[in-house]
Order: C-alpha cells, then structure tokens, then sequence
C-alpha cells in the first residue's frame, strides 16, 4: 500500500480514482443516511496541546453537534502547510489519503497558520495555486463532496514563527479569492475567535472552550449544507425524444447519479428489466460520469419497465427519507393498440339501473354548515343525500354573492385513503368547487377519527375479493354513485353556468373523474392524473403491475374506468398524466383508458416519475388528438 501510495505522488485525476475502487470495500461501507464530514488542516484541527484530542479537538465536539446523522473525520496533520514548496506539506501527509478514502461528503479545509512563518510564506505567491489544487483533488473525489474553505483563527503570539498579520492581510484575502472563482463557502473562524486570546494557552491553539466556538461555527455550515448535500438522485431518460418505439427496436436507456447539478461516478447500479412481454433482465454496472447504458427490446405492443437502484460496495444508497435511491422509468410500442378485455355485455343496463336507485332518493342537502373562508369566499361542510346508506360528504366552495349562471362548476376527488376532503379556499375563488371524501364519512375530524376507521370498516377498502366477485358488493359501486350525486349537486347550484362542468382528481380521484366523465353527459372537461384501477384484466393479457392491483374478478369489468371513458360526451376534453414509472397505476392501463376516449384529449407521458416521485428536470411528452 506505501508503495502505491508513492506512485499516486503527482495525485491526478486517475491516481485519486484507482486509489479508491483499488480499496473499494474499505470506502464503500457507509450508509447514505450518515453524512461525512472530513475536516483537513494542521494541528488546530488535529486537536494539538488539548488533553484528549478525540474528545476535545474541534472535530470532535463537531461530531457530537451534529449527532447521528453525521460521521466526522479528523485529518488534521501537526506542523502541516498548504504550500508544496513548505518545509511540511500537507500535500504528503499519509492524512490526505485517508481523507480521500473517507469518502466524504463534506469537506472542510482550515490550513495556512503554518504557512504564515517567513521560510514558509517566502513561496506565498504559490498560495492559490496550491490551494486550488488541493481543492481539486476533492472535488474530483466520486462522493462529489460540498467543500468549504475557513479563514484561519488568530494567532495572538509569534509563537514557532506564525504570523497574524500575514494570515490576516495576504492569507484571508487569497482565500476569499478562491472560494469566490471556485463557487465555495467561506468559514469565518478568524472573526469567530478574534480577540478570544483567553481561549489560546499558547498563543497558537485554542484549548477546549476554543475548539468548541470552532466546532459550533463550522456545524451551522455543516447543517445549512445538509439538504444540498443529501441531493443525490439517478436521472434516466431514453435515446429518443419519444418513448414510443418500434417492436424490436433497439431501447437504449442511459441512467445518471447526479448531485445538485454534478454527474457522479464511482457508485454502483443494479437493475432489472421487466415488462408486458414477460421477458426479466438484469444486471449490475459501474456508474462512470457518462452513465450506465441498458440496452434492450421488446417485439410485444406494450410497455418495457426499468427499475434501477443505487448501491455503495454491498449497501444500497438510501435518500434522506430512508428509501433507496431508485431510477424507475420505462418505454413501450404500439402503445395505441392497447385495448382492454372485453366489457359486460350488459353494462349500459346495470348502470341505468344503479342511476334509477340513486333518482329514487331525492337530492337533498342533509348538511350545509358554514366554516371559515375569507373575505371573498364562502366554504360549507357539505352532506348530500344518496344511495347506499352513506352520503356525499365534503367541502362547498364558492365566491361570495355569485351571480346566477355565472360560474364553471368543478367536483374533486381524491387519492386513495380513509381521510376528510381537503378544503381547498383557492380553488373556488372563481368557480364553484365542490371537493368530496370517497366514503362520505366527517370531514374535519381529528386525526384519530380516521384512523379508527382506516383500521376497521374502511380496512384495505376496495381490494376485496369477496365483495369484488359480486358487482351489488364491490366497493366501487356506491363510491361512483356518490360522485354521481356530487356532479347532480352542483348542477342544481343557481350560480352554475349550466354549461361547463369539470371532474378531476389523481390516482384513486383520477379514476373517479374518468368515471364521472362516462355517467354524466353534462361533464365538458375531465382531468386524471395517473388513474387507478385503469385496465383490471390486464394482467390476463400478460401486463406487469405493482403492489397496488386489485385482482380482476368478472364483475369489475362494471367499474373499469377503461369502460366509462367511452360513454363520455364526444364534446368533453380530456387531459391524461401517465408516469412511466407508476406501477401502482401502471402506464398501460392508463394508455388504454387514452385509447378509448373519443373525445378531445391529450396526455402527458413523464420518465422516471412514479406515483410519489418525481425525478427532478423529468423528460416528458404530450400527445394530443
């Protein structure tokens, strides 16, 4: 290893990189929830005339500040310089390889106290020159780590030949200097500690008290740093601009680890190929700064699924929320080709039906308490009767003293969960808006409410297979009918235009408004955002899926919002939001809802967004017909 460590003497770019994949399982055990903290200088950082440095030195009270969250190295080399041509430099210090192979995700730098002594500061015109370099061989390191310079503490004695006037008339201006051309943080510790001489023994360095006022200026850096830090995330997108391919063309994906606006390289990816043909690859590649390519193909209409995942030596990378960090993005063919299975022969005749129930119960308004809007805005908690034994239940509102058949009227609906509507005051500042619950239970209530139903009547509602076999029991049955009573509502409002009628909502509510599109001929404009439940059979045809599929049974072809899209009025505009990375509503169900629209539409197509993510500057593409 010293022999090595003498060949990488000139520490370029491919000294530095062989260095750590050659010591890769020595650099590479570190959990991304731990950040790295490397603090580089000379015997002030080292912890020099302190009783115990690793208690006391500045680096050490660092790391009791900032805690768990973060690993703190102490580099620091006694006598040490900057300056190459010093009579000690840190340049050849075993120190600053070991702060290489830390692999640190925060550097920072406080060298030049010994660099101040004449025989010293004689080659001070190579100061900045030097110092860049050091900067450099950081910067290259493949953690890609945030690094900040500190302005040197005071020296209060001439002490081993220091000088304070040097440091703090040439040193701190070069430094400043620097950080400015490099796009770097300055650390102020010499105002921090000027005029703090009691907390210097010897004139040089601080003692316990000192190297506490250190350690706390450099944690609030530290902790500011934190979120940029952490943001790391894998950015995929395809060879064309269109994920639409050719059966059997080549599908070249190219995955990237970027931080803040850095490609980084060194890591690790594994991933897995899966897709509506049923064909599984996978595999596992060195991430350069170019990328890792995947190659594949599929001959079957239908999408291709990519699901890659970050990894340092055998623990994979985890984001800050504690998940690992994953690219999940696709590409398909022939995606206008997509149909679902065939619809019940006797569809139109059940919901005309389930219509004639709900008209048997007259729309009455079983509650319409006001609750705080402002000046300008009128919000109700709302209760509207219906079938089913549960009304409709959610947030009115509307601009106060609307004139009659003046506004558009909009009904809302929302993901998936057991919780009260949202009251949304801006949202009918100019129109009427009309959000509902999807069970029509309280709105309001304290959270405990909710989850005493979440974990008793409304446990894993919807995923049934018992009340799903039987279309009078499937949940959706009265959840449609509920939202049908919604739009009939707001219909019935005098402030209503009597013309433009909206539904929208995402994922759960983005299945609702597809839906209410096809029961409600009056609904001009539907938005979903990444539908549920879109194409149930379509595993039968050999489509993947998530965790989040509701088995197929024979009388959930009476809720497919595949189905209801075709019975929209042909007048009614349609916007679609399909994630190529959404696998609890997969793109495919969603493309196929796209297909059987008649109307006016247009979706947007997004890579590398899932259902709770979306990958920053994500590619994407709106197709329109």
């Amino acid at each position: 290893m010293a022999r090595m460590m003498r060949q990488l003497a000139g520490f370029g770019r491919r000294g530095i990189l062989t260095l750590l994949f050659f010591v890769g399982p020595i650099c590479l055990s570190a959990k991304e929830t731990v950040l790295k903290v490397a603090c580089v200088g000379d015997s002030i950082t080292e912890g020099s005339g302190l009783k115990n440095k690793a208690l006391e030195s500045y680096p050490a009270q660092l790391g009791k500040i900032l805690g768990k969250r973060f690993e703190v190295g102490n580099f620091g080399h006694s006598g040490r310089t900057l300056l190459k041509d010093g009579d000690a430099p840190y340049w050849q210090s075993e120190r600053l390889k070991k702060a290489w192979l830390f692999w640190p995700d925060i550097v920072v730098i406080k060298l030049g106290t010994n660099d101040s002594k004449s025989w010293n500061w004689k080659h001070g015109k190579h100061f900045e020159r030097d110092y860049t370099a050091l900067i450099k061989t950081f910067s290259m390191l493949p953690s890609s780590p945030q690094i900040f310079l500190c302005r040197p503490v005071p020296a209060f004695s001439g002490r081993f030949g220091i000088s304070n006037e040097v440091i703090s008339t040439e040193q701190i201006p070069m430094i400043d200097k620097i950080a400015a051309e490099q796009g770097l943080e300055v650390i102020d510790l010499n105002e921090a500690l000027k005029g703090k001489a009691k907390f210097f023994p010897d004139g040089i360095h601080p003692n316990v008290d000192g190297a506490r006022i250190m350690a706390e200026v450099v944690s609030r850096a530290c902790l500011n740093a934190e979120p940029s830090v952490r943001n790391y995330h894998l950015y995929g997108n395809h060879d064309q601009v269109s994920p639409i391919y050719e059966a059997g063309q080549k599908m070249i994906f190219t995955i990237k680890l970027i931080s803040g606006k850095k490609v980084v390289s060194g890591l690790s990816l594994k991933w897995k190929r899966t897709g509506d043909d049923g064909l599984e690859e996978s595999g596992e590649s060195q991430l350069a700064r170019e990328g890792c390519e995947i190659v594949t193909s599929t001959e079957k209409p239908g999408f291709v699924r990519i699901y890659a995942t970050l990894w340092r030596g055998n623990e994979p990378v985890k984001g800050p929320d504690g998940k690992n960090l994953s690219f999940n993005g696709g590409a398909c063919v022939a995606p206008g080709t997509l149909r679902g299975l065939p619809e019940p022969e006797d569809f139109d005749e059940f919901w005309a039906e389930q219509k004639k129930l709900l008209a048997s119960v007259p729309l009455k308004v079983l509650k319409m308490k006001e609750v705080p809007g402002d000046d300008k805005v009128a919000v109700y908690d709302m209760k509207i009767a219906c079938a089913g034994g549960m009304p409709v239940s959610g947030y009115l509102v509307m601009p106060i003293n609307a004139t009659e058949k003046s506004l558009v009227a909009e009904v809302a609906f929302q993901g998936y969960g057991v919780k009260s509507a949202r009251k949304n005051i801006d949202s009918g500042r100019d129109k009427i808006f009309f959000v509902i619950n999807a069970h029509g239970i309280e709105n309001g209530k304290p959270a405990g409410y909710y989850q005493r139903l979440a974990k008793g009547k409304y446990r894993a509602y919807g995923f049934s297979d018992e009340k799903n076999s039987k279309r009078q029991t499937s949940f959706f049955r009265w959840m449609y009918l509920r939202e049908l009573r919604a739009l009939e509502y707001v219909k019935s409002l005098p402030a209503w235009n009597g013309k433009d009628l909206w539904a929208t909502g995402g994922s759960q509510g983005g299945m609702q408004s597809l839906v209410a599109a096809g029961l409600d001929p009056d609904v001009t404009y539907c938005y979903a955002w990444s539908p549920w439940c879109c194409d149930f059979g379509g595993t039968e045809q050999g489509r993947i899926v998530g965790n989040w599929y509701v088995k197929n049974t024979p009388a959930l072809g009476y809720f497919d919002p595949i189905n209801f899209v075709k019975r929209a009025n042909p007048k009614c505009k349609l916007d679609l939001v399909a994630n190529l990375g959404d696998y609890v509503c997969p793109p495919s169900g969603v493309w196929v809802a796209f297909n059987n629209f008649a109307g006016p539409k247009s979706m947007t197509v997004k890579q590398g967004c899932t259902h709770g993510y979306e990958m920053p500057n994500f590619p994407s593409m709106v197709i329109e017909k």
